[in-house]
Parts: structure tokens; C-alpha cells; sequence
């Protein structure tokens, strides 16, 4: 009885529900109800990581990509964003949102522009084709003679096969 009203008192407090293996990946629900101490050191530990990410990235364009001028940019960003996570909190907020946006309209950028011609011009074309020649491999035909559209398989002898994942 009492944890019952234990787990009612839960679930009204956070409206969402992670299972005991994703918390141990990433524990979300308890990193968004954070607050005071808690929540700071959360912002300023993912404003390390990010920075370190930046820096790491600004590296390897400098370095291996020979690309200077972009890795003086990416530093200067991995600076504000340290700083900001570090000693201003609504900046960091703010740059987060940001993030948050941008990555969301460049997945709708990616999805429109790219995956509905990529589908127009192969799939359509594809599908055409194969109507024209007579085709079928994933045999819809329908065929009025036969009994049944069962696809008969060799049968295993040993349980060797299923324990095979490829």
C-alpha cells in the first residue's frame, strides 16, 4: 500500500516514465527536473563536453583538413559556449535553444530537399520499370489457378541455422 501511494506521488511529480536500463544510458528524466546545485553542474559538465567536442573538431580542421580559418571560428564558439555554460547561464540556455532549432530545421531542410526528389527520380522510375518489363519481385501477382500463395521453405535439420544471425 504505501508504495503504491510511493509511485503515485512519483508520477505526479514527473510526468514522464524511464525505464531503470535508458536511465542507466542517459538518465533524462531526472537531468530535466534537476534543480539549484544539481542542475548547475549538469550545465556546466555538458558545457564541458561540448567544448572539448569544439576544440576537438577545430583540430582536426586546422590539422588534418588544413582549413585554418574555420578552426579559429569553431575555438571561438567552443569559447563562448564554455564560458557561457560556465559563468552566464541564460546565454548557455539560449544557445541551446538555438542548437535545438537549427537542428530541427535542417532536419526538415534534409527531409524535403533531398529525400522527396531522391524518391521522385529513383523510386517512381524503378517501380515504372519493372511495371513495364513485368516484373514482380515481391510476387503480388494474383493468380486465380493456385490454392494457396504459401511459399514453401527447405526445412532445417539442425539448430545450427538459427543460431546464426547472418
Amino acid at each position: 500500500m504505501m508504495n503504491e501511494q510511493v509511485n503515485a506521488a512519483e508520477d505526479t511529480a514527473t510526468p514522464y516514465r524511464q525505464s531503470s536500463v535508458s536511465a542507466t544510458i542517459w538518465p533524462w528524466v531526472t537531468a530535466a527536473g534537476q534543480t539549484g546545485a544539481a542542475a548547475g553542474g549538469a550545465r556546466r559538465r555538458q558545457a564541458l563536453i561540448q567544448a572539448c567536442v569544439m576544440t576537438a573538431i577545430a583540430a582536426v580542421m586546422a590539422f588534418v583538413v588544413k582549413h585554418p580559418a574555420m578552426a579559429v571560428v569553431v575555438c571561438v564558439l567552443a569559447t563562448v559556449v564554455l564560458l557561457s555554460g560556465l559563468f552566464v547561464p541564460p546565454v548557455f540556455a539560449a544557445i541551446e535553444r538555438f542548437g535545438a532549432w537549427l537542428g530541427k530545421a535542417v532536419g526538415l531542410a534534409l527531409t524535403w530537399i533531398l529525400l522527396v526528389p531522391f524518391f521522385v527520380l529513383c523510386f517512381i522510375p524503378g517501380r515504372l520499370i519493372l511495371a513495364v518489363r513485368g516484373v514482380d519481385p515481391m510476387q503480388r501477382k494474383l493468380n486465380k489457378d493456385t490454392k494457396t500463395y504459401w511459399t514453401s521453405t527447405p526445412r532445417r535439420s539442425t539448430p545450427d541455422y538459427y543460431r546464426k544471425q547472418y
